[in-house]
């Protein structure tokens, strides 16, 4: 059991491997994302919105496979989705690449293809959280359009309400100190009031960097490259608060 300083007021929520399983989101968003991705490019081509998604896309591609594709190429739906397996097949968290995975899921989910993943435990630990006084956020590298969907869209209904806003990629790269101070600033108080949860060591470190509380989440499946200091969790039920 680990006891949380009774000075928090935001807790904060890495989403895949800490909420839901890596498993779901490999096995079912991206395969789907990318199943779809052709099709949903071809379909929309024409609004003047996924045209230029898709140029951005393309120039991502660009800055990350400078030898595939070439700077402002012209965007086709052919060029765009090739340019989308190649960013994934790099798990690139680039900021383009994750609003299109977001919006073909947001059709999948309207159509109730996929469901979201949550462990067991975690509705009833968000909502006893939010019941003693939390205010609740998400930060990952999905889009924040795709954080909203997910937690809309679960397997254990709507539970979207819970959370009071989401952070992903403009607010920086998880490994980077600065994107938690964004985040702090953002919701209004002092990074020492925040509390991530994470799976990622290096988004501990970076975190902690920042003046953030931290609680490392250690789920069954989850691939364990380092070790940060102090115990972690596997549910949330093993926390415990001061609740004044």
């Amino acid at each position: 059991m680990i006891l949380l300083d009774h000075n928090l007021k935001v807790l904060l929520f890495d989403i895949e491997g800490t909420t839901s399983s890596i498993e779901f989101v490999h096995d079912v968003l991206f395969p789907y994302a990318r199943q779809q991705a052709h099709g949903f490019l071809t379909k929309h081509w024409a609004n003047p919105e996924i045209f230029q998604l898709a140029q951005k896309i393309i120039n991502e591609a660009h800055e990350v496979l400078k030898e595939v594709f070439s700077q402002f190429e012209r965007a086709t739906p052919d060029l765009a989705y090739q340019a989308v397996c190649q960013l994934m097949d790099r798990d690139a968290k680039v900021t383009g690449l994750k609003q299109l995975q977001g919006l073909i899921w947001q059709e999948g989910y309207a159509v109730k293809r996929i469901h979201s993943h949550l462990y067991a435990e975690v509705p009833e630990a968000l909502m006893r959280f939010k019941r003693h006084g939390f205010r609740l956020f998400t930060y990952s590298s999905g889009s924040i359009q795709a954080q909203k969907l997910y937690f809309q869209h679960t397997t254990y209904g709507d539970l979207l309400a819970l959370f009071e806003g989401h952070f992903d990629t403009t607010s920086g790269n998880k490994g980077d100190r600065k994107s938690y101070i964004r985040i702090s600033d953002n919701i209004g108080v002092n990074p020492t009031e925040i509390c991530f949860f994470t799976d990622a060591f290096k988004e501990i470190v970076a975190a902690r960097q920042a003046s953030l509380q931290t609680v490392w989440v250690v789920r069954p499946g989850n691939v364990l490259t380092e070790t940060p200091e102090g115990h972690g969790i596997s549910n949330f039920d093993e926390l415990s608060f001061d609740f004044r």
